[in-house]
C-alpha cells in the first residue's frame, strides 16, 4: 500500500508494481512523479525481464482503477497519467457512487433521480452515460471555481497586511540603520503635546483656558510639566502654548540624556524597536481577530474585503499613534542611574551570580 509514510519501503513497492499480476493499492499521494516500469524493476543480468515486460504490454499495460473523483480535475488527471507513459499501453477507469461528496454536494436531486432511472433494468446497477460524465466535470469546475475564489480572497486579505508590514519594516529599519532618531522623536513629542493640549485647550475658548488640567495630564504622561504661570497672557494663542511646551520638554530631554553622550542614540534605538515590536504583535493579533469575524458583515450586504481594508486601516493608524505616544512616555519617564566603574563591576557580578543560581 502506498500512502507516502514509509518512503524506502514504498520505493521498493513502486519498483515492483509493474510486474505481471501485481496489484498496488495507493492513495492519491501516488500521483505526479510516480513512474511504474512495466515488467518491474530491471536488474542487471535479469534475462526474464524482457519476457515480463512483453507479457504486461500484451495484457494492456498498467490499469489504473479509481474509487472516487476528486474535487480537482488535476488530481484525477495525475492518477490517470500513471498509465500509458512514454508510449506504453495503459487504461484507467473510475468507479463512483451517487453518495460521493462531489456528486452529493454539487449535483441537484433531479439529476440524481435521472441517473437512478438510467440504471433500472441493469444487472449490476451501474451507470455509464455521457450525461453523468458531463455532470461530474461541471461539479468539479464549480468546486475549482469556489476554491479559486477562496484563494483569491485570502490573497486580497494578505495584500492589506503586507502593505502594513512594509510600512512598519521601513520605520523599523530607520531606527536600526542608526539614523538621527532624535528629530523623529521630537516630532512624536510634538504630536503627543498637540493631542493633549487640543483636548484641554479649545482654540475658540482661549480666554477661558485653565492650565490646571493640562498640567495634570502632562505630569501623568511625561512625569513633568512646565510652569504655565510663566506664560505671557497678552496675545496668548494655541501656537504660543505649543512652542512653550516644546521648548520646555526638548530642554528637559537634553539635560536628562546629555550625560549619556554616544550611548544616548543606542538607548533611543533600543526602546523604539522594543516598543514597535510589541505594538506590531498586538496589531497582528487584532488583525487575526478582525479577519475571523469580518465575514459576518456580508449579512449586512457589505463587502467583507472592503470592510476589512477600512477596519484594518483604522487599527493600523491607531497602532502607529499608540506606538509614537508610548515611545515618548517611556523616554521621559525612564530613570537613569549613574554609578562608578567599581559599582558597575559589583552590580555585574551580582547579576552573573543570580543567573548561575
Amino acid at each position: 500500500m502506498l500512502n507516502a509514510k514509509f518512503h524506502e519501503k514504498e520505493a521498493m513497492i513502486i519498483a515492483e508494481a509493474g510486474r505481471p499480476g501485481a496489484i498496488t493499492i495507493a492513495t492519491n499521494m501516488a500521483g505526479r512523479g510516480t513512474d511504474i516500469v512495466l515488467g518491474g524493476k530491471q536488474e542487471e543480468n535479469d534475462k526474464d525481464w524482457a519476457d515480463k515486460h512483453k507479457q504486461v504490454i500484451e495484457a494492456g499495460g498498467l490499469h489504473v482503477i479509481g474509487t472516487e473523483r476528486h474535487e480537482s480535475r488535476r488530481i484525477d488527471n495525475q492518477l490517470r497519467g500513471r498509465s500509458g507513459r512514454q508510449g506504453d499501453p495503459g487504461f484507467s477507469k473510475f468507479f463512483l457512487s451517487l453518495d460521493d461528496n462531489v456528486l452529493r454536494l454539487f449535483i441537484d436531486d433531479n439529476r440524481k433521480q435521472l441517473f437512478s432511472r438510467l440504471s433500472d433494468g441493469m444487472d449490476d446497477s451501474s451507470i455509464e452515460h455521457p450525461l453523468l460524465n458531463n455532470a461530474i466535470a461541471n461539479a468539479q469546475k464549480k468546486i475549482e471555481n469556489r476554491n479559486f475564489e477562496i484563494r483569491k480572497q485570502i490573497l486580497e486579505y494578505d495584500d492589506v497586511s503586507n502593505d502594513q508590514r512594509l510600512t512598519i519594516y521601513k520605520l523599523r529599519n530607520y531606527f536600526l540603520e542608526e539614523n538621527d532618531s532624535e528629530t523623529l522623536l521630537f516630532e512624536y513629542l510634538d504630536n503627543l503635546l498637540e493631542k493633549t493640549a487640543d483636548k484641554l485647550l479649545p482654540e475658540d475658548q482661549n480666554s477661558n483656558w485653565k492650565f490646571d488640567n493640562l498640567d495634570k495630564a502632562l505630569t501623568q504622561s511625561l512625569g513633568v510639566s512646565p510652569d504655565f504661570n510663566l506664560l505671557e497672557k497678552d496675545g496668548l494663542n494655541f501656537g504660543k502654548v505649543m512652542d512653550y511646551m516644546n521648548d520646555f520638554y526638548q530642554k528637559f530631554y537634553f539635560e536628562k540624556f546629555g550625560p549619556l553622550k554616544e550611548r544616548k542614540a543606542e538607548l533611543e534605538r533600543q526602546i523604539s524597536i522594543q516598543v514597535m515590536d510589541a505594538a506590531w504583535k498586538r496589531h497582528l493579533q487584532n488583525i487575526d481577530s478582525l479577519r475571523g469575524n469580518i465575514g459576518l458583515r456580508a449579512y449586512a450586504q457589505r463587502n467583507p474585503i472592503n470592510e476589512f481594508k477600512k477596519e484594518s486601516f483604522y487599527l493600523f493608524d491607531a497602532m502607529i499613534e499608540a506606538f509614537k505616544d508610548d515611545i515618548v512616555k517611556i523616554l521621559f519617564n525612564i530613570k537613569i542611574q549613574t554609578m562608578s566603574s567599581k559599582e558597575f563591576e559589583e552590580h555585574k557580578k551580582l547579576r552573573e551570580q543570580s543567573k548561575s543560581s
